[in-house]
């Protein structure tokens, strides 16, 4: 997550909390507990999760009997997204994880847990994305700092997972722990450790899969809370697509008007596409609204949410028990051929990125330069990787075309006759 910033350490590379948010690193009378901060996330499950979004009022709400109470309007000047007027609860609990009294492993922990959106206990790359975006923004947000682009935390996201489809913790742990500067943050106010106590570390890191917080659990005893928050939050699991939070619950409500009107799983298009519209899904680029043509609900899926990755569709299927099936969806429907598109600010993003790391100005990155710019954000060896996949041309560097593709989503399409 790269260029990060820490608070209290001489550190050339980072910038210091700005003192209006200082009592947010208070780790004696704030947030100095985990519990403290699953008792904020608890409190956002069970009274919003509609949204990452919050108003003043539902602030307040979050805030209730923690830590926070007291200041949120400090909380709501600094936080606030002025094109939404609201506060983005993820970016400001990722602020309060960094700065908390926990150890990096727990922060990492806690963090994954809490943007675990579909329950599996794992990281997807979607997850990942939102997790790192919100930690950048929300240190960005204490500091005062500059944070990094939407295109480059997308790179660093694409880049992780790369070869595997879900980030375990302790995957996560050992990647963080291979950044210097991830790794430097995060002992932000972490307990002093014994430094001879080698073996008690040593079993403390080897066992964190058992050390899992489990926020499912209680923080106090409190009936109420005890009986129904694990069903509560299992409510709310869901996915985000294309920055949409789909929930089970939704799902779950669409796969059984679907039901209602199938035949062995099937269903007639002009039979369930009333339906889908009363519920107040649009669906783009399709042919014939009283189409004949019998669909599944995979299929329906589909349909409903074009830029979902297979991977997401996966998941929103084993939200009521299912897996994907062959499909049979419309001929129209077909992603085929898929049409890209060129952005001339996005392309103009990557071209400055790319003169900014081609230090000799000679028309190519070659590996040196490539470790040099990505320094804070990979080891040694992912850069590698990255560079021997991208150099296609097997040249000294990579060239402008490679650049791009190394960052740019799939859809995205360069001109011909930049060059090759």
């Amino acid at each position: 997550m790269g260029n990060l910033i820490i608070y209290s350490r001489s550190n050339s590379s980072v910038f210091e909390v700005i003192p209006n948010l200082k009592t947010l690193t208070n780790c004696i009378f704030y947030l100095g507990l985990r519990e403290d901060i699953i008792k904020i996330y608890k409190n956002y499950i069970f009274y919003i999760s509609k949204n990452f979004y919050v108003s003043r009022s539902e602030l307040r709400r979050i805030s209730r009997h923690t830590s926070l109470e007291g200041i949120e309007e400090i909380i709501f000047v600094y936080f606030l997204k002025p094109q939404f007027k609201r506060v983005n609860i993820m970016e400001l609990l990722a602020a309060i994880i960094t700065y908390s009294f926990l150890d990096w492993e727990q922060k990492i922990v806690l963090g994954i847990q809490i943007f675990d959106f579909d329950g599996s206990k794992n990281l997807t790359e979607d997850e990942f994305f939102i997790m790192a975006k919100c930690f950048i923004y929300g240190i960005s947000t204490m500091t005062q700092g500059i944070s990094a682009e939407n295109d480059v935390i997308k790179f660093l996201s694409h880049s992780l997972f790369l070869n595997r489809a879900e980030l375990t913790i302790s995957e996560l742990v050992m990647w963080v722990r291979q950044n210097q500067l991830l790794y430097e943050m995060f002992q932000f106010n972490q307990p002093n450790v014994v430094k001879n106590d080698k073996k008690k570390r040593d079993s403390r890191f080897g066992s964190l899969e058992r050390k899992t917080v489990d926020l499912r659990k209680p923080v106090a005893h409190h009936r109420r809370v005890k009986s129904s928050f694990n069903d509560k939050r299992e409510e709310k699991f869901s996915v985000v697509i294309d920055s949409k939070i789909v929930t089970k619950q939704e799902i779950i409500m669409l796969k059984s008007q679907f039901d209602e009107l199938s035949n062995n799983g099937l269903v007639l298009f002009k039979t369930i596409f009333p339906v889908i519209k009363t519920l107040g899904y649009k669906l783009e680029n399709v042919v014939d609204h009283n189409s004949d043509k019998q669909i599944s609900f995979h299929d329906l899926l589909q349909m409903l949410f074009r830029k979902a990755s297979k991977n997401q569709l996966l998941r929103l299927l084993k939200f009521i028990g299912e897996s994907i099936k062959e499909s049979v969806i419309l001929e129209e429907e077909k992603p085929a051929n898929k049409k890209k598109n060129f952005d001339p600010k996005l392309y103009h993003t990557y071209k400055m990125m790319f003169d900014r790391y081609d230090t000799n100005k000679d028309g190519r990155i070659d590996l040196k330069e490539l470790k040099i710019g990505l320094k804070n954000t990979f080891t040694e060896t992912t850069i590698e990787n990255l560079f021997e996949k991208y150099n296609k041309e097997k040249k000294h560097g990579l060239c402008l075309r490679e650049f791009v593709k190394m960052y740019a989503p799939e859809s995205f399409e360069l001109p011909e006759n930049i060059n090759k």
